[in-house]
Order: structure tokens, then C-alpha cells, then sequence
């Protein structure tokens, strides 16, 4: 579980319009920034905000796209499949369920970073 203040960043992760916007396209589809801003018609600056808060709550993840011309794009997906809100006995709590592949990735990324 979370703490609180997870709890309250992802409540407000989800309410924002544009996040929203944005983890509905990522969950269709790998997306690069400038794709996201062309589908989302929010300014460049927004989606980049909202894509650094999703991926520090962990509702999106980065991957490399490669390209036929050996250039390579960083693509935006969902690191997530579904988040719940829980009201019970006065306290509110938020869950967040993620796909088995997404957790090997997770694993793999944790690992990299500690060495």
C-alpha cells in the first residue's frame, strides 16, 4: 500500500483532464512526446509535465522505440491497468494493479539502478 500522500498525488494524477487524456492513448498504443502532444492538443510544456508526474507515480513507463533508419524514439506506455479508490471506515486508500510483464520490467529497472 501506499502512503497518503501517493494516495492523494495518483487521486490527483487521474483527475486531471490531461493525464487522463494521455494514459488513455499510452494504454492503446506506444506514443512519443510530440505524438502525444499532436493527439492530446495540449502545449508541449503540459504534456511533458503530466507525462514526468504519471512516470514518477508509475501509471507510465518509457521504452525505445527503434526506427528502419537506426534512429531510435523514446515512446510513453502504460505501466498500469487499473487504479481503484477505496472508501472504508472514514480513510480513503488508492491501489494500483500493473501487468505481470510490467513487473519484470519494474524488477529489471531496480536492479540497474541500484548498481
Amino acid at each position: 500500500m501506499m502512503d497518503v500522500d501517493d494516495d492523494e498525488a495518483l487521486l490527483e494524477a487521474v483527475h486531471d483532464e490531461y493525464a487522463r487524456t494521455i494514459l488513455t492513448h499510452v494504454s492503446a498504443e506506444p506514443l512519443s512526446g510530440p505524438e502525444l502532444v499532436e493527439k492530446t492538443a495540449a502545449s508541449k510544456p503540459t504534456v511533458y509535465r503530466r507525462l514526468s508526474d504519471l512516470e514518477e507515480l508509475g501509471l507510465v513507463a518509457t521504452r525505445i522505440r527503434p526506427d528502419a533508419d537506426g534512429h531510435h524514439a523514446k515512446v510513453y506506455v502504460a505501466d498500469v491497468e487499473a487504479v481503484h479508490v477505496r472508501f472504508e471506515e472514514g480513510d480513503v486508500s488508492v491501489t494500483v494493479d500493473r501487468s505481470a510483464a510490467d513487473a519484470v520490467d519494474r524488477f529489471t529497472k531496480l536492479v540497474n539502478d541500484l548498481s
